[in-house]
């Protein structure tokens, strides 16, 4: 450190901007728009097939039956050996492939399309008072503040470079540091009794030599353990531990200086930061905040965050779509932005937009709490909870991670306020520029293979609770209680009946649901708007607010929709739970066919022991909904595949060693596996049947599923009926690990002369067809699914002949196990006369 002097910089973080209301009502009907000839890529299309909802693909039906990969979790939680490049990670796309999944999502954050720069410190010392010409270097640094001995008076400096290369405009940026001080009160001189604050302040540095600065060249003319003055001045610190985040324990600890480094971004790119215990000790009872320095186990970092146009990286995205192409598999971007599983992630999302946007908050500033009180209709001051005096600016929704789960989780940990059209704002801008690259990524390097077939805009989304709550000081809120919520909140006009009856008592469920769904739907916008055009969704997190029905009711009113259908994630559901999830009313409350929301299972667990899972797809599927399985191999315990670490479960993840369990378990997980990717497969043949036809659980007779919840009235021989012919279908029994039952069927009436039957079970069956004896042209097995495409094919691909055989006048018709057999019949089946 030099021994010149520092002139600190004390500017003050930017001030949030004025609250907006702009589009918060429906202003009458908006018509949605395309780039002038271009066709979407996929869509929902409504109305043009015997199902209401129907996924198309480049104009044509699409069976759905997808899984997710955590990409991205995996290789923060197990290491470069699951990279999202790395050859496990690829082998895990072509088990997806193999599995029979027509699709794969994976995650995409934010941050992996537009990265942080992470900056080493160059130097780090601290000075003492009680040693005015000494400077401390090499180690840990410290600083104190002791009233009775000048010795324990210390301020820490850690100096920075901006690289040279990095030619970014700084639009945020922050230290991190980590305290190392034991955090429990052992009483051994080195714990952190009490709570502790720290400020942080901008030194000017005139590029001298770095390695000798002390206390007296420094300049230090008073120093109380509050402020601090150099020559004289007192110093304006460019950010101070807030009330929430104070300094208690190990761990990192984060400050923002984003005036300061712009400052020194165009100066001579050094950036040199001042550290200052502001809470005088205790005489004797404690010791110095301890920080790392740059040779510790957390070294101290400066994060450069830009939203600068050209900060930009598409190498994770590519990787992605590329396996996802190479296996044949169409793929979905699950977008990892502002909002995932009801949490702001900070290594999810770019350090901006945490300096940007508001946070939500369980109690409001005390400056702002008598103002909007005054400002407001009585019924809806009553929902401005009163400020806290321990959280003076506000008291936001809030958890910290440890260092040690960093990797996987960050460290600080949100939810940024929806209510504040700037985080719609700045995440609009990246995700437009990420689907223009998904357009110009497919154009040239994919061959227009329409891979990329759906955006998932976000996950599991609320507006009031993070997951696990988040609220540090207990109190709950009907309505965010940051001021441009509370400006959105008082000046919102609903239009469904939660605002219109009932004198308006619950109107703030209206303006809850209305913010995430404006959220959603400006995300949706961009996506519909680029020039490769998908379908979009969103999926409800359990605990929060719906989305269904409003979206479904803005359209009802003559108002644009860009969001497709909202789905959840039902872990745990039980099979006639799956099956009535696409038809009614659910267990939270909700009806996912609402109005033409498209019903899909967005996340459902695989994982060891959810032996039913297959049956729990044609649950589903016969109901009506559609079945996404979360995950196909991961940190989350969900995986059809065990996790490749110990502590999340034995084995090793990989495409050729799947199950490595117990003796036992292999045998019960490996036919889990197997079933899976029979049933699968079964359904890939009779695909475009499955997309277009209603089932029967939504009262079609076309698509018939037999036997697949194990209802208590199902036997063997299960009868239905396609036109006027009776089918038997004969079941066997099955068991995987617990679960004992017996196998399922599907019946297909494609024509009067056509007809299809599938088996779900992995030995032959047989289907018994009243009155055919001697009436059938042709029976093949075979599929309508051609394998080497990743397209819903209907043409007919003949395997083999099927074994018929006459019983009186019935035909007798073998299906192999996993199979299809078509059958033509040598006359029309005439049809049914009971309605």
């Amino acid at each position: 450190m030099s021994t010149r002097h520092r002139r600190p910089a004390g500017l003050a973080a930017s001030a949030v901007s004025g609250p907006t209301t702009a589009g918060l009502v429906p202003d009458g009907p908006v018509a949605a728009e395309q780039p002038a000839g271009k066709k979407p890529i996929s869509r929902v299309a409504i109305g043009a097939y015997e199902r209401d909802e129907v996924l198309e693909v480049d104009g044509k039906p699409f069976f759905f039956n997808g899984v997710q990969l955590r990409v991205d979790k995996n290789e923060a939680v197990f290491g470069p050996e699951y990279a999202y490049d790395s050859d496990k990670t690829r082998s895990l796309f072509q088990a997806a492939a193999d599995l029979g999944f027509t699709t794969i999502n994976v995650q995409v954050p934010w941050l992996s399309v537009q990265p942080d720069r992470s900056v080493p410190a160059d130097d780090a010392a601290y000075v003492v008072k009680g040693s005015p010409d000494e400077t401390f270097t090499g180690g840990d640094v410290t600083t104190a503040f002791d009233p009775e001995d000048a010795g324990n008076q210390s301020l820490a400096l850690l100096k920075f470079t901006i690289p040279e290369d990095y030619d970014l405009e700084v639009t945020a940026s922050r230290v991190r540091i980590y305290v190392n001080n034991e955090d429990n009160p052992l009483g051994d001189g080195v714990d952190l009794r009490h709570s502790h604050d720290l400020k942080v302040y901008g030194l000017e540095d005139d590029g001298g030599d770095h390695s000798m600065v002390t206390w007296r060249s420094l300049g230090v003319t008073a120093y109380d353990g509050e402020s601090l003055e150099i020559d004289g001045v007192k110093q304006t610190p460019l950010d101070v531990t807030p009330s929430w985040d104070r300094i208690t324990s190990a761990n990192y600890y984060d400050f923002d200086v984003t005036d300061f480094v712009k400052t020194r971004a165009d100066g001579d790119r050094t950036v040199t930061l001042l550290l200052q215990s502001a809470t005088p000790l205790e005489s004797g009872s404690e010791v110095p905040i301890s920080i790392d320095g740059p040779q510790g186990t957390y070294p101290p970092r400066l994060v450069l965050s830009s939203a600068d146009e050209r900060n930009f990286d598409w190498t994770y995205l590519d990787e992605a779509m590329r396996n996802a192409s190479n296996n044949n598999l169409k793929f979905e971007i699950i977008w990892f932005g502002g909002d995932t599983t009801s949490n702001s992630m900070d290594n999810r999302i770019p350090y901006y937009v945490f300096h940007q946007v508001a946070k939500t908050l369980t109690t409001p500033s005390c400056a702002s709490e008598t103002r909007f009180r005054a400002e407001m209709t009585e019924l809806k001051a009553a929902l401005v909870n009163a400020c806290d005096p321990a959280h003076p600016d506000g008291a936001p929704l809030f958890k910290k991670y440890t260092a040690e789960t960093s990797q996987m989780y960050g460290v600080y940990d949100y939810l940024l306020d929806k209510a504040d059209p700037r985080l719609a704002q700045l995440e609009t801008v990246v995700l437009a520029r990420v689907m223009k690259h998904v357009a110009e990524w497919d154009a040239t390097q994919n061959g227009d293979k329409h891979t990329t077939v759906g955006v998932q805009v976000a996950n599991e989304s609320m507006t009031l609770s993070m997951e696990g709550s988040g609220s540090i000081n207990g109190t709950w809120m009907s309505v965010s209680q940051s001021d441009v919520a509370l400006e959105a909140w008082k000046n919102f006009e609903g239009f469904t009946t939660e605002s219109t009856t009932n004198g308006g008592a619950d109107t703030y469920k209206e303006f809850n649901r209305h913010v995430l769904w404006s959220y959603y739907n400006e995300l949706s916008r961009v996506v519909k708007q680029s020039p490769y055009s998908v379908w979009t969704r969103a999926n409800d997190a359990l605990r929060g607010y719906s989305a269904v029905e409003y979206n479904q009711k803005v359209r009802e009113v003559g108002c644009t929709s860009y969001l497709d259908f909202v789905g959840v994630d039902p872990y745990g559901a039980s099979r006639d739970d799956q099956h009535a999830f696409g038809h009614a009313r659910v267990w939270n409350g909700v009806d996912y066919s609402y109005g033409n929301n498209l019903p899909m299972i967005m996340e459902i667990g695989a994982e060891h022991g959810q032996f039913a899972v297959s049956y729990g797809l044609l649950s589903t599927l016969s109901g009506g909904g559609y079945y996404n399985i979360y995950e196909l191999c991961g940190a989350d315990e969900h995986g059809i595949f065990n996790s490749p670490a110990p502590r999340f479960g034995v084995g090793d993840g990989t495409y050729d060693a799947m199950w490595n369990d117990s003796a036992t378990d292999t045998a019960a997980n490996k036919l889990k596996i197997d079933y899976l990717k029979g049933v699968n497969t079964m359904l890939k043949k009779i695909g475009y049947d499955v997309a277009t036809r209603k089932p029967n659980g939504l009262r079609g007779s076309k698509l018939v599923y037999l036997n697949e919840r194990q209802s208590a009235e199902s036997g063997r021989e299960v009868p239905t009926r396609l036109r006027s012919m009776d089918v038997t279908f004969r079941s066997q029994p099955l068991t995987i690990g617990t679960w004992s039952a017996e196998t399922a069927g599907i019946a297909i009436e494609r024509s009067a002369t056509e007809f299809a039957f599938a088996n779900a079970g992995a030995e032959p069956t047989t289907f018994v067809l009243s009155g055919l004896a001697g009436e059938i042209a042709s029976a093949e097995v075979g599929s309508y699914d051609d394998p080497s495409n990743d397209v819903t094919d209907d043409e007919w691909i003949r395997e083999a002949d099927a074994m018929v055989e006459a019983s009186g006048d019935d035909a007798v018709l073998t299906v192999p196990g996993f199979g299809v057999v078509r059958v033509v019949t040598k006359q029309p089946v005439p049809a049914s006369t009971t309605a």
